[in-house]
């Protein structure tokens, strides 16, 4: 098939491309030879995916229907996302109805393929130790459930070189060694089974769209704080997962995606399920490039709450600074700031944290937050069955719209009062349509105009 072709085509056109950069030095060893160090750092990585996959069997609980290899040869649409230091990602559409997916495999040219293979001279040695970086993403994806975590979907196995067959696929298990020993596959899995179960492995996952921290800096507020209650509801979930409390290692805005509006965690590879573990306070240090806490060190041996803390400074860090507290209304800004100070100095834990942001959920879809000032909204008249005209409109500055002005309010008051403060500005329409929140904003058919008692033209919001 047409798309099936494509799939295999570009995969394994930057396999190959990738491949002969990397055998092409002189660090290139024979296949049979590989480096007793490179052995023992896969038996390493081994040991620890055995036990991932032990404990996470309890929280695995696979609920999607199979999608083994046979549904990848109709894909269509098939294009490169990106690529980082371990993993390359492609994005495709799924017949019948086009449902875009993405496809991780291992990153030939990337860097960590590339210093491996500088240091031990063995590509498939080198490459079967990434791979087991995409069975431990997998086995963390089966086992946290939420829906800020990127979901995997069901596998099956390709047969026959290149060639995708369809195949029953068995049932999906949690437990890694058994996948490896029987070439059964995990959910979220596929691989050719004419090669070694851990070689030429691909992960499917549902496609979200890339956070980019700058366009949502001219996004309203109420779209970034959604963007923040997210993430920390995400976080509470991680410090309670079934598996302990989990820390992301390489946590940078350019690991989570947005899917559907939601926020969403794309890259778990480099998560940890485990907390430093100490012998004197001294061994609890948490570094950051420009601040570091001391934390205390439990009769357990483990550094108390390491990986909560980790997580919720660099949410502060990457997240609340910059998109928080940037024309949040006036009322809310204390709490706002509160929030900033105690996660930037870590006097809150994700608990406190959450119950914060509750609270200006609460606030914010109430109303409350609005000042008791006199009422603006008598300075205009209701018009009904009247429309406004789009030549009228003007740009504002955080509009749901490109080509006008269009925010959301709570209600008409609070419209006469944003109205009031832009120059440009002498009616306005509210809408039935509605934010995540609850708030009305955008034109619709069914309009209430308000228009200024001593004006005849006017533009929107």
């Amino acid at each position: 098939m047409p798309g099936s072709r494509a799939l295999v085509a570009l995969l394994a056109a930057l396999a190959l491309l990738a491949l002969a950069l990397v055998i092409a030095g002189p660090w290139r060893l024979p296949p049979s030879r590989m480096p007793p160090s490179l052995l023992r750092e896969l038996e390493q990585r081994r040991r620890d995916l055995s036990a991932l996959s032990a404990a996470a069997a309890q929280a695995c609980a696979p609920t999607a229907a199979p999608l083994d290899c046979a549904a990848l040869s109709g894909a269509a649409g098939v294009a490169l996302v990106g690529s980082g230091i371990t993993k390359l990602v492609l994005s495709a559409a799924l017949p019948p109805g086009g449902e875009a997916i993405a496809l991780k495999s291992v990153h030939w040219a990337g860097r960590d393929m590339s210093r491996c293979v500088q240091r031990y001279g063995h590509p498939e040695g080198c490459h079967r130790l990434a791979t087991y970086k995409l069975l431990k993403e997998t086995v963390l994806l089966q086992s946290l459930h939420h829906p800020g975590i990127i979901q995997a979907r069901s596998t099956g196995f390709g047969q026959g070189g290149a060639r995708q067959a369809a195949v029953q696929a068995p049932a999906p298990t949690c437990r890694a060694e058994t996948w490896l020993a029987e070439g059964r596959p995990l959910r979220g899995q596929c691989f050719n089974r004419s090669l070694d179960p851990e070689m030429r492995v691909i992960t499917i996952l549902e496609l979200g769209t890339p956070l980019e921290m700058i366009q949502l800096l001219q996004t309203p507020w109420e779209e970034r704080f959604k963007i923040c209650l997210d993430l920390v509801q995400l976080l509470h979930y991680l410090a309670h997962s079934p598996l302990g409390s989990v820390a992301l290692l390489d946590f940078q805005p350019r690991q989570f995606v947005l899917v559907d509006g939601i926020l969403k965690v794309t890259d778990m590879d480099d998560a940890s399920t485990e907390e430093l573990s100490c012998q004197l306070e001294e061994d609890c240090q948490l570094e950051f490039p420009t601040k570091s806490f001391s934390l205390r060190c439990t009769a357990q041996g483990k550094c108390e709450g390491i990986n909560e803390k980790r997580n919720l400074f660099n949410a502060y860090r990457y997240f609340f600074t910059y998109l928080l507290p940037h024309t949040a209304p006036l009322a809310l800004q204390p709490i706002l700031k509160d929030i900033l100070n105690a996660t930037g100095e870590l006097r809150y834990g994700i608990n406190e944290t959450l119950k914060s942001f509750q609270k200006v959920l609460h606030l914010y879809k109430s109303g409350l937050y609005l000042q008791k000032k006199p009422s603006h909204l008598k300075e205009y008249i209701a018009l009904n069955g009247l429309h406004s005209v789009d030549s009228e409109d003007y740009k504002c500055w955080l509009s749901y719209s490109n080509s006008g002005c269009v925010l959301s309010v709570h209600n008409a008051e609070e419209a006469a009062v944003i109205c009031n403060s832009h120059p440009h500005c002498q009616r306005f329409i509210v809408t039935p349509k509605k934010t995540w929140t609850g708030k009305r904003k955008r034109l619709s058919s069914d309009n209430q105009l308000y228009s200024r008692k001593a004006k005849q033209f006017s533009a929107r919001i």
